[in-house]
């Protein structure tokens, strides 16, 4: 929806909310870590990193490992140090079936080579003049 146009008026807000995409809580960070023995004051007050590892199976059950991650920007005086901390969660916490996403990376590969035919050209063309 292109919001650029709206204004306050209620026909617009009205629109907004109908537009708004819902949520819900997947994972209270705060609650697991305090139950786990990591005091709110060693609880980043700024993630910055989530991402979606392997699935790990855990008491036949099997898991998706979320890792999430802060960031001291620089100042570990100020911020405290870099964090990482790892949760699984399962297809019900997260209120859908999840499906990893891999994806592949032939490109890098094939631009090695290339590159490495490139420096191989180069070398050559020294070598013979």
């Amino acid at each position: 929806m292109d919001v650029t146009a709206l204004t306050n008026s209620t026909a617009d807000q009205t629109a907004l909310k109908k537009a708004a995409v819902s949520k819900s809580l997947v994972l209270d960070m705060v609650s697991v870590l305090n139950a786990n023995s990591i005091s709110s004051d060693q609880i980043p007050s700024k993630i910055e990193g989530l991402a979606f590892g392997d699935d790990v199976t855990i008491s036949g059950e099997i898991k998706h490992t979320l890792f999430v991650s802060n960031d001291n920007d620089f100042v570990p005086g100020v911020a405290g140090d870099n964090k990482f901390f790892v949760f699984a969660v399962s297809d019900a916490n997260l209120g859908t079936p999840f499906e990893q996403q891999h994806i592949p990376e032939p490109q890098t590969l094939s631009l090695m080579l290339l590159g490495l035919c490139f420096a191989g050209y180069i070398k050559r063309k020294k070598s013979a003049s």
